[in-house]
């Protein structure tokens, strides 16, 4: 049966319209105009806050199973930006990694959803990070002075990246180990091309 879910008299007028920022477990998210998100259970339309306190610059990023949700908190008091990883009863499990300045983004999880990737940003550089998701094994892959992207290989063993330098934009393979950038090259493509948006395919 096809459902309106922000229909539910449980969500208060005053945050009217509510969005859908992510599934977590049997459950969508769901974000007011007032900045409180709500947990809505799809099944019986229960609604309940899912922080205690008003979020309005998070992103949410499902895992690929969908029983976990990685989000960024920013306290505004002191500028810090926290890694979390939170649980479908909206409990926060865990804080993966934390900076006092600079911005956290581009939150990524490889295909198994056992490790998650992000950006952090300052005005001189951004840099890739990854996680495990039980919060050990944090590791700095790459720095770039400009902006980039990246995507997880399908076995979670690479990262490639794309990004500005010097001679262009161009494409980068790192190994998870070695972390050594390996240059994406292909036969009658010259380097000095803009290569971008990067995907995978097993």
């Amino acid at each position: 049966d096809l459902k309106k879910l922000t229909d539910s008299k449980d969500l208060p007028a005053e945050g009217r319209p509510y969005v859908m920022n992510a599934w977590l477990g049997e459950s969508v998210v769901l974000r007011g105009g007032t900045g409180t998100v709500y947990l809505l259970r799809v099944g019986d339309g229960l609604v309940k806050p899912l922080f205690e306190t008003t979020l309005t610059k998070a992103s949410f990023v499902e895992s690929p199973d969908g029983t976990l949700l990685a989000h960024v908190d920013y306290d505004s008091n002191n500028h810090k930006q926290t890694l979390k990883i939170i649980t479908p009863d909206g409990k926060t499990l865990r804080d993966l990694a934390t900076f006092a300045s600079g911005s956290v983004m581009g939150l990524v999880w490889s295909l198994d959803g056992a490790q998650l990737g992000f950006i952090h940003t300052t005005e001189s550089a951004s840099t890739v990070y990854v996680i495990d998701s039980d919060g050990r094994n944090l590791r700095q892959v790459y720095i770039s002075a400009t902006d980039i992207h990246f995507v997880f290989s399908p076995a979670g063993d690479y990262l490639l990246i794309q990004t500005i330098d010097g001679t262009g934009e161009h494409l980068y393979a790192i190994h998870l180990e070695t972390f050594k950038p390996n240059l994406v090259q292909v036969p009658g493509i010259p380097l000095n091309e803009s290569w971008m948006w990067p995907t995978w395919t097993k």
